[in-house]
C-alpha cells in the first residue's frame, strides 16, 4: 500500500527522527536555496523495520526561497540496516533527487531522481539502480490517485 510523503513523515515521526542543522544557502538549478542537513539522533527506538531504516539515513535538502519546494536531495544511509532479522541487510541505499529549472508553468517541472541499493542475503546479493524522470502529469482524483483512463487521449501507449 502506497502512502504519500506527509502521511510517511507524520506515520514514523520523520521531524523528530533527526538532527537538523541549517547550511549556508546556495544556488541550485538556479535559483536561490536554504540548505538543510539532517543526520540520525543516536539510540532511536524503532518499532519497525520501516523506522529502522529511517533511523540510518542522513543528507541534504535543498529548499527553494521562493516556494519552499524541494530542488534538490541527497540521501544515504549511514550503516547496514537489518531487515529481516539475519536474512537480509540493506547494506547500500543512496537516492537523489533534482528539479529541473522551470520551463513554463511551475507546477509541472521535469524532475530526475535516481536510486541505488544493495541488499545481501546469505550467499547472494542483489544490486539495484533505478533512474526516474518525472515528465508527464495526470489529473488527480480528491484522494490523491490518478483515476484509471480519465480520457482517451491521456491514455499511455499499449494499454488501452
Amino acid at each position: 500500500q502506497s502512502e504519500t510523503a506527509v502521511e510517511a513523515v507524520h506515520k514514523y515521526n520523520l521531524r523528530d527522527r533527526y538532527n537538523w542543522k541549517r547550511l549556508p544557502d546556495e544556488t541550485v538549478t538556479g535559483e536561490s536555496a536554504y540548505v538543510i542537513s539532517f543526520q540520525p539522533k543516536p539510540n532511536q527506538v524503532a518499532h519497525s523495520r520501516e523506522e529502522r531504516f529511517f533511523s540510518l539515513l542522513a543528507g541534504k535538502l535543498w529548499v527553494s526561497r521562493n516556494d519552499f519546494a524541494i530542488l534538490k536531495m541527497d540521501v544515504a544511509l549511514q550503516s547496514p540496516c537489518h531487515l529481516f532479522w539475519i536474512l537480509a541487510q540493506v547494506t547500500t541505499f543512496k537516492f537523489t533527487y533534482v528539479l529541473e529549472p522551470s520551463h513554463g508553468p511551475r507546477l509541472f517541472r521535469l524532475s530526475r531522481a535516481t536510486a541505488k541499493t544493495v541488499v545481501v542475503f546469505p550467499f547472494v546479493a542483489v544490486r539495484q539502480k533505478h533512474w526516474l524522470t518525472i515528465d508527464k502529469y495526470e489529473p488527480r482524483t480528491a484522494r490523491g490517485t490518478a483515476p484509471k483512463n480519465p480520457h482517451p487521449s491521456l491514455t499511455p501507449r499499449g494499454e488501452d
